[in-house]
């Protein structure tokens, strides 16, 4: 589990992964072709903890990293991340899929999971719930705001702001998705990063930019949340 710094406090990072949507054959990831063929990634040994008798799905465990596959989607996750740039999941499924290279792809994206404490958000929350104050924010560091969602919950007869969605387009084809939640069974907000690339099928180039880019892809995490935390001027 790892911590990361915010300008005015501190988020955890519960687990990053990257996963891709496609048509896969689930029966060919086995830790025998794992170690044959991604020898580079020196994983060790690796335990096969779905039944092997069942090859519609294929679950394989590391010590650092799982591999998941079903017949429409593989997840890459690492399971013991410390910080982004440790990440090993987008070089893996890159050098995974280029062994394969006839699998059709549909898309690919770079999630994080983590959670905050309430002080460390409070003006996150604050910003988040002004869509004008939102898109000055995003205006200023020169990023388009094309979608806002917010949900409320009431408490009594107040409604209090539960969740916010923020869904931005880069100029790379690169959609990125923010989401804070607040539940009732914790007082901290969980946070849920996705920055996904669509249309594999006409541009398989996008594996490879997203293994040698994810440190900047996944640092927007940071810089979303540390824009929304700038005090109302």
């Amino acid at each position: 589990m790892g911590v990361q710094q915010m300008a005015d406090g501190k988020y955890t990072i519960l687990s990053g992964n990257v996963t891709v949507l496609g048509n896969f054959n689930p029966a060919i990831l086995r830790p025998g072709f794992i170690q044959k063929e991604l020898s580079n990634w020196g994983l060790g040994e690796g335990e096969l903890v779905s039944p092997e008798q069942v090859p519609l799905i294929t679950d394989i465990r590391y010590d650092k990293v799982r591999l998941f596959m079903d017949p429409n989607r593989m997840v890459v996750e690492d399971t013991k991340l410390s910080a982004i740039q440790d990440m090993s999941s987008p070089g893996i499924v890159r050098d995974y899929l280029n062994k394969l290279p006839y699998t059709p792809l549909q898309m690919i994206g770079l999630n994080f999971s983590g959670e905050a404490e309430p002080v460390a958000l409070s003006v996150v929350w604050s910003n988040a719930g002004d869509p004008n104050r939102v898109a000055k924010i995003l205006d200023k560091a020169g990023h388009h705001l094309p979608l806002l969602t917010l949900s409320y919950a009431f408490h009594g007869l107040k409604p209090l702001l539960a969740e916010a969605i923020l869904v931005m387009s880069e100029a790379e084809g690169l959609r990125i998705q923010l989401t804070l939640n607040k539940t009732a069974e914790s007082e901290k907000t969980r946070l849920l990063f996705n920055a996904e690339f669509q249309d594999l099928a006409r541009n398989r180039s996008r594996i490879e930019f997203l293994a040698d880019h994810f440190l900047e892809v996944g640092q927007k995490f940071s810089m979303l949340l540390d824009l929304l935390g700038e005090e109302a001027t």
